[in-house]
């Protein structure tokens, strides 16, 4: 056996043992000494008594030779066209220059098996020399003063970017990637438990998707430059290698598979009985930074549920490129046992927030599952005084001016549509109520604990006034179980009003009935869940988790493939319509 063959078994052997991971040996590699050299470098860097330069070293170094193996024609790239060794030469390199990335994001003098936290390293400010098993190389790095709205990451971005290939795998049954050149990295931006403000609609910290290039070219006294550009995959196809341009490599599961999970069970109870415990974390997040030409698709989970349940939803969307380049993913967190019209005017709070902060010029899209299609569906409705009126009854007229325009109640209850939500996807959406609210729900909702600031929102001449004039013997803020019943005047009310933007159905069926009309998903029956005037409807064999269903998820790609149509077409006939202007 060759000498370089033997010291591969040796180290590869090592690096098993250590709970490092291994380049997989590959046959096309044995017939090309200089491949099993990148190779040899790769373990010789990963292992555990290799640390700082000497490791980035051996890692440029092992970039270095399989950028010259690997194939010259972009668009041969992932196709037969490119040879076995060809593809050997460049998975190489992708894992070289992803190991690379990471180690010079780690704390300085930490070795390549740390798991010190990440912390923010200043080596990106400035090139440096880096001594390479065969020569010097001087490491510099791009950077774009616009990076957030442009194709690259600024590396000083992150706290800390960690390989793809490290990602949790089994969180999701399908994994999305894409083939090309670069190595696939997750970056973090943020530290958890960190005091300082939170970066508005964003996480701490926020996990995106990053992919490092490395081009070279010879330097002074026979060292190599090393140029290291961090892609963005999200907003852009290609990347800068040997002066061409080639397809990027990406991994858009890594990510969203990275980000915390908390237990769904109880977190989703929690949320729904102690209110106040959560009011923190309310809010609208973005699953990545704001990109300017990207559709927003705000997700709203439903009862006694997080913004965990859309995690699988945004990964098998994203696996098609049209949605995944024109589309952008975030949820909006609410306690659920908050008032229903209380949840929804802070959904509406965010939406004018963002409206102010970003101007999205493409409009934007709702998604609601559950009671969060109630609280969409209020983002696009014009209430005048028809809510206020159900609401209170007897007693509207004399509250009316009791309240001024700006104290929670008339903000909940009195809205305006919202012209910039262009669509709604409703799911599993009790319209009309659901007879769980008064069954099972009737004593869960004793257990609610809603903030006492709620009722110091209504001083005791209006309690005084309300009871007088509707001859009721308590006024009781209803909480979101309460508000589901079929009984709900805000419900009825919301039925009286028309929907003021397009909107399609997700339904589901248990399939305990041959009468579409008389079938349920377990929770709320179709005569609830369906609505008149929709773009589309499907009825989809599950029960009130209609979102985690493959059909569910394939319509609401239809439907966002569709809406891009429709906006496509109505630009064509706007487009038309202004040239046919005299001037």
């Amino acid at each position: 056996m060759p000498r370089i063959l033997r010291a591969l078994a040796v180290l590869s052997g090592i690096a098993l043992l250590s709970g490092c991971a291994t380049v997989t040996p590959m046959p096309q590699v044995a017939q090309v000494p200089e491949l099993q050299k990148a190779e040899h470098n790769i373990l010789r860097a990963k292992a555990p008594a290799t640390n700082g330069d000497k490791a980035a070293g051996l890692y440029l170094s092992a970039a270095d030779i399989s950028a010259k193996f690997i194939e010259r024609d972009p668009a041969a790239i992932g196709t037969p066209e490119e040879s076995a060794q060809e593809k050997a030469a460049r998975t190489i390199y992708n894992q070289a220059t992803a190991e690379l990335t990471a180690l010079l994001s780690r704390p300085p003098g930490a070795s390549t098996s740390s798991k010190a936290p990440p912390s923010l390293n200043d080596m990106w400010a400035a090139p440096r020399t880096i001594p390479g098993p065969d020569n010097p190389y001087l490491l510099s790095f791009a950077t774009d003063p616009n990076f957030l709205q442009g194709t690259t990451w600024n590396p000083d971005y992150f706290n800390s970017l960690t390989p793809a290939s490290e990602a949790r795998r089994k969180v999701f049954k399908t994994w999305v990637t894409e083939d090309g050149i670069g190595g696939a990295l997750v970056g973090a931006h943020g530290v958890q438990g960190s005091n300082a403000p939170r970066p508005l609609f964003l996480p701490r910290p926020v996990f995106v998707p990053a992919t490092s290039v490395v081009n070279f070219k010879p330097g002074p006294n026979g060292s190599r430059d090393a140029r290291l550009t961090l892609y963005s995959p999200s907003r852009t196809a290609t990347a800068e290698f040997d002066g061409k341009k080639y397809p990027i490599s990406g991994d858009f599961s890594a990510p969203l598979a990275t980000i915390p999970r908390r237990n769904e069970l109880l977190e989703g109870l929690y949320g729904m009985l102690r209110v106040d415990r959560f009011k923190p974390r309310l809010g609208t997040y973005f699953y990545a930074p704001y990109t300017a030409d990207k559709i927003p698709v705000i997700m709203v989970h439903g009862l006694m549920s997080t913004s965990q349940i859309w995690f699988d939803v945004a990964n098998d969307l994203s696996e098609d490129p049209v949605i995944r380049n024109r589309y952008q993913f975030w949820v909006f967190y609410y306690p659920t046992g908050n008032p229903i019209a209380y949840s929804a005017l802070r959904l509406r709070q965010d939406i004018a927030k963002i409206k102010t902060t970003y101007q999205p010029k493409h409009g934007m899209i709702l998604i609601g599952h559950s009671m969060g299609g109630l609280l969409s569906k209020m983002q696009v409705q014009n209430s005048g005084r028809h809510v206020w009126d159900v609401t209170f009854g007897k007693a509207a007229d004399k509250l009316w001016p009791e309240f001024p325009d700006d104290s929670i109640i008339k903000q909940s209850l009195i809205f305006q549509a919202n012209p910039d939500i262009k669509r709604v996807i409703f799911i599993s959406t009790p319209h009309r109520g659901s007879g769980m609210a008064t069954g099972i729900g009737a004593w869960t909702t004793r257990l609610i604990s809603l903030p006492s600031w709620f009722l110091t929102e209504i001083p005791a001449h209006v309690l005084k006034t309300f009871l007088s004039v509707s001859g009721a013997k308590e006024f009781k803020i209803p909480t979101s179980v309460e508000g589901l019943s079929p009984k709900s005047p805000l419900l009825a009310a919301l039925d009286d009003l028309k929907i003021e933007a397009p909107f399609d159905s997700i339904i589901g069926d248990r399939g305990r009935s041959g009468d579409k009309w008389l079938s349920s998903d377990g929770v709320v029956p179709y005569s609830s869940s369906h609505l008149e005037g929709a773009q589309s409807e499907l009825m989809v064999p599950t029960d009130h988790g209609a979102f985690k269903s493959s059909k569910a998820v394939g319509d609401i790609r239809r439907i966002l493939l569709d809406h891009l149509k429709e906006k496509q077409t109505d630009q064509k006939h706007e487009r038309r319509n202004r040239a046919q202007i005299p001037r």
